[in-house]
């Protein structure tokens, strides 16, 4: 395994392809096939197809333009959800034309896929959110998005964010009030 932490190395990476005999391919590709998982890695048993289907079509609908698609995929075991570069452009590559393109008069970089984990609480706690509380749903999964840009260095504004996050704060801080009054 090899950690490669400046934008460069991965254009420097892509045309070296091979090492020793062994092709190399960055971690954060769609076209990454790490396998079955060991089944040791395997915790807790994944969403049915019937709730996947809808919950993959609502997050699509509801991230829009932000996201290429959504996806399930096998390669997460401990994460919820990863956001993967477009084929043909890599991540390191996105965040060096980040870098260096003016945002008002160059286009934008095509949007990520969404992958998510079924078998992750978090994407089975979204699942049953979606309706039971889509407010909040919408806001979970558009935090949990962000989430994964910021992991992937693709997060090209922060900023709408922090209202989000303070707001669920607000939430999770929130003192439950009493039904019984102070004698």
């Amino acid at each position: 395994m090899l950690f490669l932490y400046e934008p460069v190395d991965t254009l420097v990476m892509d045309h070296l392809a091979e090492f020793s005999g062994k092709k190399l391919i960055a971690g954060d590709r769609k076209d990454l096939d790490l396998g079955d998982l060991p089944t040791e890695a395997i915790v807790g048993d994944p969403l049915p197809e019937k709730t996947l289907t809808p919950l993959c079509t609502w997050m699509q609908e509801t991230l829009g333009e932000r996201v290429e698609k959504v996806a399930v995929g096998k390669r997460l075991i401990n994460s919820p959800a990863v956001a993967l570069a477009n084929d043909f452009v890599s991540p390191a590559m996105q965040r060096m034309m980040q870098q260096a393109m003016d945002a008002s008069s160059t286009p934008r970089i095509p949007a990520a896929t969404l992958e998510i984990n079924p078998r992750h609480t978090l994407i089975k706690n979204l699942a049953v959110l979606r309706e039971a509380d889509p407010e909040r749903a919408q806001m979970a999964l558009e935090q949990l998005f962000d989430n994964t840009l910021v992991a992937a260095g693709l997060l090209e504004d922060a900023k709408p964010m922090l209202p989000r996050l303070y707001k669920m704060l607000e939430n999770l801080t929130a003192v439950p009030s009493t039904s019984k009054t102070a004698s």
